[in-house]
């Protein structure tokens, strides 16, 4: 699998990731702050470089602070392409 499609592949588990590890991506306006960069890459997985800016709220819903976050995650792809696992790097 060529980098294009590892990156589109990314991109989107990374937008609508439920997975624990990836958590904080979900409170992050993501398709404004969400950056990545994949930094290796094989055919069954990647290591990505993810940077975001995590919204906090206040209890009445309010936003009350905005702090940048950055960590690396290894992602394994299945054999369609898609992710299927992450763990933290």
């Amino acid at each position: 699998m060529n980098t294009q499609l590892h990156a589109q592949s990314v991109r989107t588990y990374l937008l609508e990731c439920e997975n624990s590890v990836a958590y904080a991506c979900r409170t992050a306006d993501r398709q404004r702050h969400l950056h990545f960069q994949i930094e290796q890459s094989e055919p069954e997985e990647a290591l990505v470089a993810v940077s975001f800016v995590e919204v906090i709220m206040e209890g009445a819903g309010c936003t009350a602070d905005r702090q940048e976050r950055f960590g690396k995650l290894r992602l394994r792809f299945d054999s369609d392409g898609h992710v299927q696992s992450a763990e933290e790097a």
